[in-house]
């Protein structure tokens, strides 16, 4: 395999619990490894225990935008390198490139950051260190990983049960957060988030599905679908026990 840019983060393979009804890797895997691979170029950045309990500050996911490039089957090893777009005073983007053990990329994963105290998350300063590392870490984005088909001009939210009750939104999911959903400082990890959207579907394109196979029948069992690209945007982070409902 040709040499890869950034630094390599993480290696791994995918296993036969991790495909969906497609035969292929689920989408909350791709942010599982992200996850890892975080951890191993926040390290990089000068951060080595940034997601261990006793940590004195981490990163705190902002943004992800993920393009999915070539489908992962069971079997297939996969490397990913990592290295830093662009640093603020407390912030930063990321970037994360996902490759088959053949070279071919796989996914690309922008992730924007924040630099802040464990517990409360309030953003401060780069430390002196990261400062002096990051540059040795920067990175250009290859063509693959830049956004496609979405936007990713600031937004913000006006999500609420009031305002699905006003667009009349039906629901697609209902649960509650577990242990085993959350990180080390208890927050919903943003894989698991992934994971309850992801199984929310079959509700969310019934509708869709059942009118077309009623005008082509043929159809049957020949439905499904696999993702593109993703633009997903953390508002807050919910912890144990915290019910969640899906619209």
């Amino acid at each position: 395999m040709s040499e890869l840019p950034g630094v390599e983060i993480w290696r791994g393979g995918v296993t036969p619990w991790q495909c969906d009804e497609m035969g292929h890797m689920n989408v909350r895997f791709y942010l599982a490894a992200a996850n890892e691979g975080l951890a191993n170029l926040a390290a990089q950045m000068g951060m080595p225990r940034a997601f261990t309990p006793g940590a004195s500050s981490t990163l705190l996911l902002q943004e992800h935008h993920v393009r999915f490039l070539k489908e992962a089957r069971p079997g297939v090893g996969l490397v990913m390198t990592g290295g830093v777009l662009a640093m603020g005073e407390s912030t930063a983007t990321l970037l994360l490139l996902l490759f088959h053990a053949t070279g071919e990329p796989a996914a690309a994963i922008t992730a924007r950051v924040a630099h802040v105290t464990p517990r409360d998350m309030r953003p401060f300063p780069w430390t002196r260190a990261t400062r002096e590392t990051a540059p040795g870490l920067m990175i250009q984005a290859p063509d693959f990983a830049l956004p496609r088909s979405v936007s990713c001009d600031p937004v913000t939210t006006g999500a609420s049960l009031k305002a699905a009750d006003a667009f009349g939104l039906d629901r697609a999911a209902t649960g509650a957060v577990t242990p085993a959903d959350c990180d080390v400082f208890g927050r919903m990890a943003p894989e698991q988030m992934l994971a309850r959207i992801y199984a929310s579907v079959g509700h969310i394109l019934r509708g869709s599905q059942e009118a077309m196979l009623k005008a082509q029948p043929d159809l049957e069992g020949r439905l499904g679908g696999a993702a593109v690209e993703y633009r997903v945007v953390y508002h807050a982070w919910p912890g144990a026990g915290e019910r969640l409902e899906m619209r």
